[in-house]
């Protein structure tokens, strides 16, 4: 299917106390040590009488424990973040937005030259179409919007600092057959 395609990954990862999020996430890491204890000690709880120098070299499962909201680092939101109803029927959860959604040739616009809190409008929109000699069938093209806005990441700015993307210009897309649409923002609109 991607023969000729170049993968990009644009994601962020999830960062302990990240002050580039409303409410950071945590994460508690276990090391391999720390992990044949705690095996241990679950073992024991059903009737195993084991400890954690019972297992090879006194190790054993090391991981993270991560608490996060849906709206940590890199993340999709659905339609049903925004309301229970999407059309007038149900709104798609996360596990409805079909995979094959997600992949797929981008076209990424760059809104760098508008100022924060700025409204992304379809003069917007296709001014930027116009610089990329692209025309407005955009099909099922993933549209990313750069607003500049990474520049800040790691820092409280990153949450309000950026143009967001308006009703009519979202609609816009929508109607030229666009399903995903994403940013280097904290919010979209």
């Amino acid at each position: 299917m991607f023969t000729d395609a170049t993968v990009v990954d644009l994601s962020i990862g999830i960062e302990d106390g990240a002050a580039s999020e409303p409410d950071p996430a945590s994460i508690d890491r276990m090391d391999h040590r720390e992990g044949a204890e705690w095996l241990a000690e679950n073992l024991r709880a059903t009737g195993s009488d084991v400890t954690a120098d019972d297992f090879p070299d006194g190790t054993a499962l090391a991981w993270e424990e991560v608490h996060a909201i849906t709206h940590t680092a890199t993340h999709m939101d659905a339609p049903y973040h925004y309301g229970a109803e999407s059309g007038g029927e149900p709104a798609r959860t996360i596990d409805d937005v079909p995979l094959s959604w997600c992949c797929g040739d981008a076209v990424v616009l760059d809104m760098r030259h508008l100022d924060a809190g700025d409204e992304i409008g379809v003069e917007d929109v296709c001014d930027a179409l116009d610089e990329l000699g692209r025309d407005e069938e955009l099909g099922e093209s993933i549209v990313l919007l750069q607003t500049g806005a990474d520049e800040l990441w790691g820092e409280p700015e990153y949450l309000t600092e950026f143009p967001g993307m308006g009703r009519e210009a979202t609609l816009w897309l929508v109607e030229r057959g666009v399903r995903v649409i994403g940013t280097d923002a904290y919010g979209f609109d």
